[in-house]
């Protein structure tokens, strides 16, 4: 691609004072102010003209203050105002308002700042590479393609990322829609969002237009609440990848799809789930072909099944954990009698006991347990509770029904019984060291140490 070129015309006035020019842009100082009138320029990027323009700005060692910035571009009716510092990357904060705005006319600009790198050229530079700045828009009435929206509200963020857009919100005729998400100029995929949509008696072939899709999907007035996520590097693979619920009439549903009076499915509730699969038998045995019952662990087989081998691969780790632990108790035990031999033989020369030496042993052996216990406890409780009280192990939607995060629960008995069954363990693991202690023989003990 070649340069980006403006063509600019309008009248302009301007009183400016430059510092430091010869040094570099960055430490440019400049002073002044600058206001254009009757202004029109078209930029390659942009597929409309900007028309009657105003621009009045102030500029200091502070930056650049936007008094106003009008523009008319297509159908849209632009007003700025705000502020500008720095160079490379540019940084401020910028407030527009309109009273109309068609969507047609911005959004072919957007795609073109947000080209990656491979599409603009090698030694082209991202448009947002060079910005940081927090734009807020606010737009009375709107137009997207054949819908006519307003009030619109939302927060946008560029930088060397690309476009961030933060809590879109569009009024229709028919309903709310609320946005967010990012258009990255980089990094693949290049589009994500993520949405609620309410609509009441909203035209679906209107609908799908915007969407870029055939009206024969569906006809008719949609009534619907739904969440949707999406990724993607153009509408095609965003709409292939979209994932979420959606919640619609039956009637309207029936409509939309061109069913008439049928149903794809009927879901029956029980009040003891085990005997779903009994009462999937008997419904089957009622209706016959063509119809088909199934109980839901048929309908997630597969995850059960992954789940039941997760829990084999769980229990044979924690068991090796368990024995490397078990193991790690008895070598300490085993290395202290060696080092003890001769303290041990001096005891049994004093009269102690063979049963005195073993409680000795266990006894050490059980500190050892009780401490790395009650550190472990702490420690597991800790995390359990952080886990619990703040999202930090968010889960990919569409994976697991109904939650984004791993579930807690803490239970007293759980917690009890992994004690008591540690200390167990650790007394287990005490018996042979302490078993061995008491075997030393005094006599040779204290013959050749």
């Amino acid at each position: 691609m070649g340069e980006e070129r403006i063509a600019l015309r309008g009248n302009l006035a301007a009183q400016l004072v430059f510092e430091g020019f010869r040094q570099n842009l960055e430490a440019l100082k400049t002073s002044g102010w600058m206001k254009a009138d009757d202004l029109s320029f078209h930029m390659s990027g942009s597929p409309f003209p900007v028309r009657e323009g105003q621009i009045i700005l102030n500029f200091s060692d502070d930056g650049i203050d936007i008094e106003t910035v009008k523009l008319k571009t297509g159908d849209s009716q632009l007003r700025a105002s705000g502020n500008l510092t720095g160079w490379k990357p540019w940084k401020g904060d910028i407030e527009v308002r309109s009273d109309h705005l068609n969507s047609e006319d911005i959004i072919p600009l957007f795609k073109k700042m947000i080209l990656s790198d491979k599409e603009r050229g090698d030694n082209q530079e991202s448009w947002f590479q060079n910005l940081d700045i927090h734009l807020e828009l606010d737009i009375a009435k709107g137009t997207w393609k054949r819908m006519k929206c307003g009030p619109v509200k939302s927060s946008f963020l560029f930088n060397d990322e690309g476009l961030i857009i933060n809590d879109a919100e569009m009024v229709f005729e028919h309903g709310v829609f609320r946005f967010q998400g990012r258009m990255q100029s980089k990094e693949e995929p290049r589009y994500h969002f993520s949405s609620l949509i309410r609509l009441k008696d909203q035209p679906c072939d209107i609908l799908l237009e915007n969407m870029g899709m055939k009206e024969e999907y569906m006809t008719g007035l949609l009534t619907t609440e739904s969440r949707l996520d999406g990724k993607g590097n153009n509408r095609k693979e965003m709409i292939g990848n979209m994932m979420g619920d959606a919640y619609i009439h039956i009637k309207d549903a029936q409509k939309v799809l061109r069913r008439g009076d049928s149903v794809t499915g009927i879901e029956v509730r029980v009040e003891n789930i085990y005997k779903a699969r009994k009462i999937a038998k008997r419904i089957d045995a009622r209706l016959g072909l063509p119809y088909r019952a199934q109980d839901w662990m048929q309908l997630n087989q597969s995850l059960f099944q992954a789940m039941k081998t997760e829990r084999r691969v769980m229990f044979i780790i924690l068991t090796l954990t368990i024995l490397v632990a078990t193991f790690s108790i008895a070598s300490a035990l085993i290395m202290l009698v060696l080092g003890k031999t001769r303290d041990i033989a001096i005891l049994k020369a004093m009269g102690a006991t063979n049963k005195s030496i073993r409680k000795i042993f266990v006894f050490n052996g059980m500190v050892i347990g009780i401490v790395g216990t009650f550190l472990g406890l702490s420690l597991g409780l800790l995390l359990s509770t952080i886990l619990k009280h703040y999202d930090i192990s968010h889960l990919t939607g569409g994976i697991y029904y109904l939650i984004n995060t791993v579930p807690v629960k803490l239970d007293v008995l759980d917690i009890i019984a992994i004690i008591a069954a540690t200390l167990v363990i650790c007394f287990l693991a005490t018996l042979y060291p302490a078993h061995q202690a008491a075997k030393i023989n005094p006599v040779d003990s204290i013959r050749y140490s």
